[in-house]
């Protein structure tokens, strides 16, 4: 629970006390004439006037210390924004063609690099199984490899062949890092491909 859900809880609290002190001052000045002490009734009227008072004061402060947490989580929430703009634009951008796919290769993002060497459009990319990119004859040896993943946590010279839309297959090596992700309890592969004509490839 958030800091910001105690205190909404503890005030709930304390509105439900003051409501409970209320009702007890209410039905001791509502009470028939005679049913109580003539001093309980005269001082009944003051005391739940106080009473009011204090609740409305303690609601001003309560209204005020949540506006400045909504202020603050609203302002924490266009940093996060800003910065994850900021870091899918590295994504998009970076010069080393890159994938992102869940643990059984089927790709959730490609960067635009990623994009121009599988000669794909990201739309079509997205959800589409690595391995339909893998000629069929390797696919059994790519299926082999990418379970042993889990247990190497990842790759980092893995030779492959993909297929390409519009042009010949093209020869990559691949460097895959497995990505945990604690919120979900699975995770991510994260691929470099770098053709084999590249000189960083060798």
């Amino acid at each position: 629970m958030t800091e910001l859900a105690h205190e909404v809880v503890a005030f709930a609290a304390t509105l439900e006390s003051q409501r409970k002190q209320m009702l007890h001052q209410v039905s001791k000045v509502l009470s028939p004439p005679g049913a109580l002490p003539i001093t309980e009734q005269f001082d009944a009227v003051p005391r739940l006037s106080a009473l009011l008072a204090a609740s409305l004061e303690e609601l001003k402060v309560a209204e005020e210390e949540l506006s400045q947490q909504q202020e603050t989580i609203s302002a924490g929430h266009v940093r996060l924004e800003q910065q994850l703009n900021y870091f899918r634009m590295l994504f998009d951008f970076a010069p080393t063609p890159t994938i992102v796919t869940d643990l059984n290769a089927a790709i959730r993002d490609a960067n635009v690099a990623a994009c121009a060497l599988l000669k794909r459009d990201a739309r079509l990319l997205s959800r589409k199984p690595l391995a339909a990119l893998v000629p069929r004859d390797e696919r059994a040896a790519f299926r082999t490899a990418l379970a042993r993943l889990a247990i190497t946590q990842g790759a980092t010279d893995w030779a492959l062949t993909l297929d390409r839309q519009t042009d010949v297959p093209v020869s990559v090596r691949a460097s895959v890092v497995l990505v945990p992700d604690r919120t979900i309890g699975s995770g991510a592969l994260l691929w470099q491909l770098y053709p084999a004509t590249n000189p960083a490839a060798r």
